[in-house]
């Protein structure tokens, strides 16, 4: 489970740093199990190094003060996972950590079941449940996470969504000769698929939530050209975070062969007619989602605002 944390972490960090250029996303591994866990993850071909680095570990015994400099280091972290293989194990891990982090600070915690202990250190969504010393901490239930989440309820329908994409793009640039989804290989459906995969989160950055499992009459959104050129640069560094974690590379002139894409640049360095492409994209989001074949519906969040 480490693993794809860490490596979901590192993706989503390489989507915002492709286009602010930020360092990478720091990890703070807590006991030994864990510090064994990362070394592992950073080391996988899957996980890109400039993305993600691991810092030296602490070690925190149960219920027992940690030296002052493992302390301090707890005290900067933003966001915490207690990945546990127990319920027990989570639980005393969590109460061992809330005094440590940073008041502002963020735990996460993975349990087997959402009953019993969980109940007891979970503050999200229920104003009465206690809030840690002011601390956030989300506890997510691994059946839930894995039978339930928005995300993979979207995945059932990945394939229709790429396929559809693949299609608009045919459409929209026949002078590219691409082949059809038949004829494709799987790393560019594969690439298809991730651009699925991504679209709703994307949208929430825009305020607007796609609802799986939506009845026929589907609403929708229209987005305005701010919002289009905002998703369309973010859609660029997603794409941009996917194909260097796939080992490739900028370069002049695009090869495959060699894994170099010209187009492997910041959104402000790309020529007009590359930009248009992704916006072409970004514009027909709604329409496909709302689609008969996919079946989502759309709307602004509350207190979100057209921009």
């Amino acid at each position: 489970m480490a693993l794809a944390v860490l490596r979901e972490l590192a993706f989503r960090w390489a989507v915002r740093s492709a286009a602010s250029g930020e360092p990478p996303l720091e990890v703070l591994p807590v006991g030994q199990e864990a510090a064994q866990a990362v070394a592992k993850a950073v080391e996988h071909p899957s996980v890109d190094a400039r993305f993600l680095r691991a810092l030296p570990g602490v070690v925190l015994g149960e219920f027992a003060e940690p030296p002052a400099e493992d302390a301090s280091a707890l005290a900067n972290v933003t966001h915490a996972y207690v990945l546990d293989e127990t319920d027990t194990a989570a639980f005393n891990r969590t109460v061992n950590l809330v005094p440590l982090l940073a008041p502002d600070g963020r735990l996460v915690v993975c349990m087997r079941h959402d009953e019993g202990l969980a109940t007891l250190i979970d503050s999200s969504g229920e104003s009465d449940r206690p809030s840690w010393a002011g601390r956030s901490v989300t506890v997510f239930p691994l059946y839930r996470a894995t039978c339930s989440s928005p995300d993979l309820l979207l995945r059932a329908q990945v394939e229709a969504v790429a396929i559809r994409l693949h299609e608009r793009y045919r459409q929209q640039n026949p002078d590219r000769h691409a082949p059809a989804w038949d004829e494709l290989n799987e790393s560019h459906r594969d690439a298809s698929r991730a651009q699925a995969e991504w679209i709703a989160l994307e949208l929430q950055q825009a305020g607007i939530v796609a609802e799986p499992l939506a009845p026929r009459s589907c609403s929708t959104v229209e987005l305005t050209d701010d919002e289009v050129e905002r998703l369309s640069e973010l859609e660029h560094s997603r794409w941009m975070a996917e194909r260097i974690f796939d080992g490739w590379a900028p370069g002049p002139t695009t090869d495959p062969s060699r894994k170099v894409h010209a187009y492997l640049v910041p959104w402000r360095d790309l020529d007009e007619p590359v930009r248009q492409i992704d916006r072409d994209f970004v514009s027909f989001w709604p329409e496909l989602l709302t689609g008969p074949d996919v079946g989502f519906s759309l709307h602004r969040a509350s207190g979100s605002t057209r921009g």
